[in-house]
């Protein structure tokens, strides 16, 4: 993050501003993308092989709202508070495998809440 594209990337969120300091928003966002997908191939061919079996029931959306709520719930701008994330509600299906029916209505009003009552956290 102290290097020239780290800085550059912090400075794109305001895109503007960035590229009247020369700083190409294009690039640096395509960058941002095959970096972040290079991870997600990655992380996904490690799961694969962690689970030596993938279908799409495997990643439903529920699965999805799970781990967009583990990176809101700990803030969006920083790895710590993702991991801190991970590390409250990963085993909260556990905890709530009693109240079954009402999993997916427990994230789903985490998430909502989080989004509404700490919108830029």
């Amino acid at each position: 993050m102290h290097s020239g594209e780290g800085r550059a990337l912090k400075a794109l969120s305001e895109e503007a501003a960035a590229a009247c300091l020369g700083i190409s928003p294009l690039r640096y966002k395509i960058l941002a993308f095959a970096v972040s997908a290079a991870c997600a191939l990655l992380a996904g061919a490690f799961y694969a092989h962690y689970l030596s079996f993938i279908s799409p029931k495997t990643f439903d959306i529920f699965f999805s709202v799970e781990l967009v709520t583990m990176c809101l719930f700990g803030g969006k701008g920083s790895l710590w508070g993702a991991l801190l994330g991970a590390g409250v509600l990963t085993p909260l299906p556990h905890l709530l495998e009693i109240l079954e029916d009402y999993r997916d209505f427990f994230y789903g009003g985490l998430l909502m809440g989080l989004l509404i009552f700490s919108p830029r956290a």
